[in-house]
């Protein structure tokens, strides 16, 4: 089983969506998230 924790990378940083498609392997479970406050408000989405 692969797990891919992929939220320190940030989307779209590695010239792909997530960062394991630019090494074509294929995660059984891949964990986001993305925080949408920028720091001001406690909002995010996992």
């Amino acid at each position: 089983m692969l797990i891919i924790d992929d939220i320190p990378n940030g989307m779209g940083r590695s010239g792909e969506w997530f960062t394991y498609q630019a090494f074509d392997i294929e995660p059984d479970i891949l964990c986001i998230g993305k925080g949408f406050g920028g720091g001001l408000v406690p909002i995010a989405a996992w």
